[in-house]
């Protein structure tokens, strides 16, 4: 059953975008009966100041987003499930010269600070042991920056789909993206401590129908998808295609992401995010590194059997 705390709880207020990846939402309540009320909201900082001041329960976003924001604007928040992953969605798009990570060394990149493309270039960066001062970094929006790409005013440009593949077609090609890295960039369900501590049953009633409406969705993937892109705005081709570029991390998956062991998990992703962010500045050093203050596996792991 998915809606069990009682009468006197309201539907649970649930930020997110217009993203592929969040519409399962839709599903869990009109099809599935669960107490949830999404707030679409496209702008990022109206979304995330919703959820600051409590006009949003939880919030669907990016695990590297949702450290950011637990420690900039001091959000006590609580990560419970994932919903989606990137696999290819998101990657870097660069000049036929530019044949790896290591050439971008003082080349111009163009990214959006703060988001899923700035923590991705910093992590790729790192791992080829180099860090935000080797590039030349140019802050702009995803589609901006693909089309400064493709107007030739950047040397390479950090972006997802629908801008990605067409920015590489134009003048360059795809250097790595999130295919090559499972796991990394994570959409995850973000609720507020008190939520989490007052609504335990309505949480794990919410995680219990998006994972049903994932099954669904693979069961009946026509019919499911007319109703999910209606209700995000795209048609079904273009849904379609979106959907090839990410993974929805059904049960199984969320199992694997929240073991606290495994390499690459949840936890891993948030042991790495908060140095990263530290290095570059982005967040205070003295920022609290320990993964069990924005994280919990109450919800996944306890209902294997719903």
């Amino acid at each position: 059953e998915c809606t069990n705390s009682g009468p006197h709880y309201p539907p649970l207020r649930v930020g997110i975008d217009a993203f592929v990846g969040f519409a399962p939402l839709y599903i869990a309540r009109d099809q599935l009966g669960v107490n949830v009320d999404p707030q679409l909201i496209m702008d990022t900082v109206e979304r995330n100041s919703a959820f600051a001041t409590g006009r949003l329960d939880a919030l669907c976003t990016t695990v590297d987003s949702l450290v950011l924001l637990a420690i900039t604007s001091r959000v006590d928040l609580v990560i419970v499930a994932a919903v989606d992953e990137s696999l290819g969605a998101d990657g870097i798009v660069a000049k036929p010269d530019i044949k790896n990570i290591t050439d971008l060394r003082n080349r111009t990149v163009a990214f959006q600070e703060g988001m899923p493309s700035h923590f991705f270039i910093l992590w790729l960066l790192k791992k080829n042991g180099m860090n935000k001062n080797d590039i030349l970094p140019i802050n702009m929006k995803a589609d901006d920056a693909a089309q400064a790409f493709v107007a030739g005013r950047v040397d390479a440009a950090v972006t997802w789909e629908p801008y990605l593949s067409p920015a590489a077609a134009s003048r360059g090609h795809i250097l790595p993206t999130t295919k090559d890295y499972p796991g990394l960039l994570v959409d995850a369900i973000a609720v507020r401590r008190d939520v989490f501590d007052r609504r335990r049953r309505d949480i794990i009633a919410l995680y219990n129908g998006w994972m049903k409406a994932i099954d669904l969705h693979s069961q009946q993937p026509a019919a499911t998808e007319r109703l999910m892109s209606g209700k995000i705005r795209l048609s079904v081709e273009e849904f379609r295609q979106n959907l090839a570029t990410l993974r929805l991390t059904d049960r199984t998956r969320n199992e694997q992401l929240f073991r606290q062991d495994a390499q690459s998990s949840i936890w891993s992703v948030v042991s790495q995010a908060i140095p990263i962010w530290q290095s570059a500045g982005v967040i205070d050093s003295k920022a609290d590194q320990d993964p069990h203050k924005y994280l919990s596996d109450l919800v996944v792991l306890q209902n294997r059997s719903k």
